[in-house]
C-alpha cells in the first residue's frame, strides 16, 4: 500500500484526513465494465432547432447633455473636408487600388464605416480637421494630463496624429500658463499689488488671479 507523502496539496490533505476514518479496501474496476456509471448523462436528447437572433446593430449608447461638436455638424465638416470627403466617398462607393495621398486611411479601410455622413473607426468618429480645437479644448477642459486625455480620446473620437495633437495642445498651454505667472510674479514686484488677468481662448475664458 502506498503511504501518504510528506508534502500534500490542501485538497489531498482534506481527502486524507476524511477518509482516516474509514477502513477500506481500493479495487481499479476498469471502464469498459462500467456502462451504467454514467448512462443517462450521455443519453442523446433531441435540441428543437431554434432559430439564431441576429446581433444588435446598437451595442452601446451613451448621451452627452452639451456635446462639444454635434453630429450635424461632424457631418457638415466632413462633407467640406478635402480629405475626409474623399475618404467618405470611398467607404461608401469603393476604394482605388491605391490611395497615397490617404494612406492612414486607406490602411484602416475594412474599420472604417459611415453613419449619417459621418467617418467612423470602429466605435470612434473621425473628427474633421476643422472641429479638433473644439475636441481638444473639451478633452482638456478638467486638465485630467496628457495620458487621461489620450485614454479618453481612444474611447470616443479619432483623426490622424491624435495622440500628437493631444501632447502639443496640452504643451502649449503649460507653456502659456508659465508665462502668465511670470508676468503676474514681475507685476508684483513692480507695483506691489494684486492684478487679475483674464485669457480668452476660442471656447472658454481662464481667470488668473495674482495676489
Amino acid at each position: 500500500m502506498k503511504l501518504t507523502p510528506d508534502i500534500l496539496s490542501s485538497r489531498m490533505l482534506r481527502w486524507s484526513q476524511m477518509l482516516n476514518a474509514y477502513d477500506f479496501t481500493i479495487i481499479h474496476r476498469p471502464g469498459k465494465k462500467i456502462q451504467n456509471a454514467d448512462a443517462l448523462s450521455r443519453l442523446p436528447l433531441e435540441t428543437p432547432e431554434t432559430d439564431i437572433p441576429s446581433p444588435p446593430e446598437v451595442l452601446f449608447l451613451e448621451e452627452l447633455y452639451n456635446p462639444p461638436v454635434k453630429a450635424d455638424e461632424i457631418s457638415q465638416a466632413t462633407l467640406r473636408d478635402p480629405v475626409l470627403s474623399r475618404v467618405l466617398n470611398w467607404v461608401l462607393k469603393g476604394w482605388p487600388e491605391s490611395a497615397k495621398e490617404c494612406r492612414i486611411f486607406y490602411l484602416k479601410r475594412h474599420e472604417l464605416s459611415v453613419h449619417k455622413n459621418c467617418l467612423l473607426w470602429g466605435n470612434r468618429v473621425v473628427i474633421p480637421e476643422v472641429l479638433r480645437g473644439r475636441v481638444l479644448d473639451e478633452l482638456h477642459i478638467s486638465h485630467p494630463g496628457i495620458e487621461k486625455m489620450k485614454s479618453l480620446a481612444r474611447c470616443y473620437v479619432w483623426w490622424p496624429k491624435i495622440e500628437e495633437d493631444i501632447e502639443n495642445h496640452v504643451n502649449k498651454l503649460d507653456i502659456l500658463h508659465h508665462v502668465l505667472l511670470f508676468i503676474c510674479g514681475r507685476l508684483l514686484q513692480s507695483h506691489g499689488q494684486g492684478y487679475i488677468l483674464i485669457l480668452l481662448v476660442p471656447s472658454k475664458a481662464k481667470c488668473f488671479s495674482c495676489l
